[in-house]
């Protein structure tokens, strides 16, 4: 798979995360309880679960691909997306009480936890498709 397609998926899918994101997210309280209570760890999990495609999409749109990227440059990227989970999961928190929602630390926290695992996720994506290329070369 070509690195750009890689990349333009992560665009187009990063949009639509964090318009979903804000959809769910600023939804009265008691629909989102009737949509999370299956969900192991109910609303922490639903955090995490939404910000780890959240991670793992803006990884892949912006992360370079290809071979020797510097050690400097992917601390820049991971930084990059988790400072912007992170100021994401305020904005929401922050926006919340706007809409009768209350705002909790716990749910940033789970923001950072879901993000960091999306990046993971991502950087095993990205590595797998690499390993593919170099054993076609």
């Amino acid at each position: 798979m070509k690195y750009s397609t890689i990349r333009m998926i992560g665009i187009i899918l990063l949009a639509l995360v964090t318009l979903l994101i804000f959809v769910f997210s600023l939804m009265p309280a008691s629909q989102i309880e009737q949509m999370v209570d299956f969900m192991l760890f109910a609303d922490f999990g639903a955090h995490m679960l939404a910000y780890t495609a959240f991670g793992f999409c803006f990884f892949l749109s912006i992360a370079k691909l290809g071979q020797n990227i510097s050690i400097g440059r992917r601390i820049r990227e991971v930084s990059t997306v988790m400072i912007c989970g992170l100021l994401l999961g305020v904005l929401i928190e922050i926006l919340q009480p706007l809409v009768q929602r209350s705002s909790q630390l716990p749910d940033v926290l789970a923001d950072v936890i879901g993000t960091a695992l999306g990046i993971s996720i991502a950087a095993l994506f990205i590595a797998y498709f690499q390993n593919i290329d170099a054993r076609k070369q």
